[in-house]
């Protein structure tokens, strides 16, 4: 800690302050990462209706917490969460924050379909990563996002989301690139 913050901490009321700001930040900090994420979701919700597409597809944002399992994109409608494009890790983390195409479980690489085959394949080329839960993923600092990090966040919020629609457009783009694929591993979900 620096010398000027420790010293400014050791007053009494600078402290007491301190104290119940830190009490109150964790739900500050959420707050800041659901309007983000929500400002994302209603981009894609207006895209799908633009497209006429809202009746197959439809967004999706979980509860946005300080774990792995926050999530946010665009799902097929009839089966939920399996072959779906999104981005999870809302808040960051160590791993940080990364989109792609979902699987809606892990599957091995040696049992992939034909048609999954082809999607990692199409990903790989364009340079995402293929894992078991993933046909294919990049962190957003990998595709031009400059920063997801909570203060950033914070003033693209307050500033008319500039940042939430490039994250909303990217999302948008790889699902038009991948829609028909998309919709055949869905219309017959192969790792049930």
């Amino acid at each position: 800690m620096n010398k000027e913050v420790h010293q400014y901490l050791t007053v009494p009321e600078n402290l007491e302050a301190a104290v119940q700001i830190a009490s109150v930040l964790p739900e500050v900090t959420l707050r800041v990462y659901e309007d983000f994420w929500g400002g994302v979701r209603d981009r894609l919700a207006w895209s799908l209706q633009q497209e006429d597409l809202a009746g197959l597809w439809c967004p999706d944002l979980n509860e946005v917490d300080a774990g792995c399992d926050s999530w946010a994109g665009i799902i097929f409608r009839e089966r939920g969460e399996v072959f779906c494009v999104g981005a999870a890790n809302l808040t960051g983390g160590p791993a940080g924050c990364g989109f792609g195409v979902n699987r809606g479980r892990a599957v091995p690489r040696d049992k992939w379909v034909p048609r999954d085959q082809e999607l990692a394949g199409a990903l790989a080329r364009e340079d995402y990563k293929s894992e078991p839960w993933w046909a294919g993923w990049k962190r957003f600092s990998h595709a031009g996002v400059v920063s997801l990090d909570l203060l950033s966040i914070n003033q693209d919020n307050r500033e008319g989301g500039r940042v939430a629609k490039q994250v909303a457009d990217l999302l948008w783009d790889l699902f038009n690139r991948h829609r028909a694929v998309l919709e055949d591993l869905n219309q017959g979900y192969p790792y049930l």
